[in-house]
């Protein structure tokens, strides 16, 4: 069984920013698919699907362009450019946890766009807004 992180990030994150940080934390064999791209990070074996707002898939399948992650301490008021899901490999769990935390400090600071980290949308791990990065509960 593996566990779900969704990262929801803004429009201001391009895909190029995305797959900077990816590959700078230990990401490869990216594979282009409908709904955007996917991959993994060979080290801990955690998987990830990127889905892109500008492709068909996203209206297809009802995607919502709000955040979707619960309990913000804060008002949200931006809209999901992308969406990312990881997940973490049960039996290599604290690699995972590095390599996220990586991908989430490199982000912002590499990168102007806002995100939500929540464990499956209802726990809230990390928020960037326009000041700052905040981890609310490590990883």
């Amino acid at each position: 069984m593996a566990l779900e992180f969704i990262l929801e990030a803004d429009s201001a994150l391009r895909r190029s920013e995305l797959i900077n940080a990816l590959s700078h934390c230990g990401a490869s064999d990216f594979l282009e698919v409908e709904y955007g791209f996917n991959g993994e990070f060979l080290d801990s074996g955690m998987n990830f699907y990127a889905y892109e707002r500008s492709k068909p898939y996203w209206d297809r399948v009802g995607f919502r362009d709000c955040v979707v992650a619960e309990n913000l301490p804060c008002p949200i008021g931006w809209s999901v450019g992308i969406k990312v899901i990881f997940r973490f490999s049960n039996l290599n769990y604290e690699m995972c946890n590095r390599d996220m935390t990586c991908l989430v400090k490199y982000l912002a600071g590499n990168s102007s766009a806002r995100f939500v980290v929540s464990f499956q949308y209802e726990n809230i791990y990390v928020i960037r807004d326009d000041k700052d990065l905040k981890f609310l509960i490590d990883f």
